[in-house]
Order: C-alpha cells, then structure tokens, then sequence
C-alpha cells in the first residue's frame, strides 16, 4: 500500500514568517520611522493645544465685542470696538499660520532625517519601490482630431 503524501509543505508558513521578520516592516529602519512618527505626534499636539487656545481667545473676544457693541452710544464707539475685536482676529489668524508653517517644517526635517537611516537600515528596501516606477506613455490627448 502506497503512502499518501500530504499536498501541505510545512516550511511554506516557516519561509512567510522569515521573511515577514526581515522585511522593511520588522526590519532596524523601522524604529527610526516610528521615533520620527513619536515626533510628529509631539509637534502637532503643540500646534494644536495653541489653536485651540487661541479659537478659546477668539470666542472671549466675541463676547466681549457683542457686549461692547450692545452698551455703545454712538457709531464712533461701535466702530473702535469691531477694529480691536478685527486686529485680535489677524493676530491670531498670523499666529495660527506661522505656528503651522513650523510643524510643518520640523515635520518635515524629521522625516527626512529619519528616511535615510531607515533606507540604509534596510538596505535601501524603502527606495526600491520608486525605482521600478515607470512613467505611463504618452497616449492622445483628449479633443485631438
């Protein structure tokens, strides 16, 4: 009697596994992309907490003008009010992008400080993939005759 052999190869799970562990995702460069990632989180939590700051400052503010504005006598008064209530407005609208242009630049500076560790970590795995990028040919272009 002939034994049945089984159509299951064991190693098959044994070799995914092994390669999963030595892939980009398990492999050193991983922990520098996650650092950055910690990074990233830390400065938007800044950028943030600031912004609602200053949208907490803006609501004070509109109270305040809508109080000035009920208790004014004359048009001149009302007009002073609406500037200073404006100029708190710009203020905190120059804040609100220069505090974003900073997070976004410092996030930018620890990507790209963390990238090329983790590509030499991985022996340039992450750009391996760019590299087998082709640009699509040029076809008609629409509305051509």
């Amino acid at each position: 009697m002939s034994q049945g052999k089984s159509g299951f190869d064991f190693s098959e799970p044994q070799r995914f596994g092994s390669a999963l562990l030595n892939s980009a995702l398990f492999g050193p460069g991983t922990e520098a992309v996650l650092a950055a990632q910690r990074a990233l989180v830390s400065q938007t939590e800044t950028m943030l907490s600031g912004w609602m700051s200053r949208r907490q400052e803006a609501v004070q503010d509109t109270q305040r003008l809508v109080t000035r504005l009920r208790d004014c006598r004359d048009m001149r008064e009302a007009m002073q009010a609406q500037q200073s209530w404006l100029m708190g407005e710009m203020r905190r609208l120059a804040e609100d992008a220069t505090s974003c242009q900073q997070a976004m630049l410092g996030g930018g500076m620890t990507l790209a400080a963390a990238m090329p560790q983790a590509d030499a970590l991985n022996d340039g795995e992450a750009a391996r993939p760019l590299a087998t990028v082709r640009p699509k040919p040029a076809g008609p272009q629409a509305g051509a005759a």
